[in-house]
């Protein structure tokens, strides 16, 4: 592969990470957080095939229902159990990612 075309490859790896991170509306800790109140409820209740517990768990914290499920599904988080596998903070808020965004 030509070093363009890797430049290229590159910078589009780049612009998705940001919008990834950009849907997103939590912060790494509040996306952990959902995430680890998600599992204990689907360790003790079983996934259902909705996200009624991520959608619990962003009313009593007051945060944006609809943006956030919206982004965790883009994730491929379209129920509970799939937040939990593929809603990955590590990967939306990478340092390289949020360093770029900086500058």
């Amino acid at each position: 592969m030509s070093k363009a075309a890797n430049r290229d490859r590159l910078r589009q790896w780049k612009a998705e990470a940001r919008e990834r991170r950009q849907r997103m509306p939590h912060t790494k800790e509040k996306l952990d957080a959902l995430i680890s109140a998600i599992d204990v409820r689907v360790r003790q209740h079983g996934c259902d095939r909705t996200t009624r517990f991520a959608r619990a768990w962003l009313v009593v914290e007051n945060e944006p229902v609809q943006a956030a499920l919206e982004a965790l599904g883009a994730e491929g988080g379209w129920c509970d159990c799939e937040i939990i596998l593929n809603a990955a903070p590590e990967e939306i808020f990478s340092p390289s990612i949020l360093w770029e965004q900086k500058r």
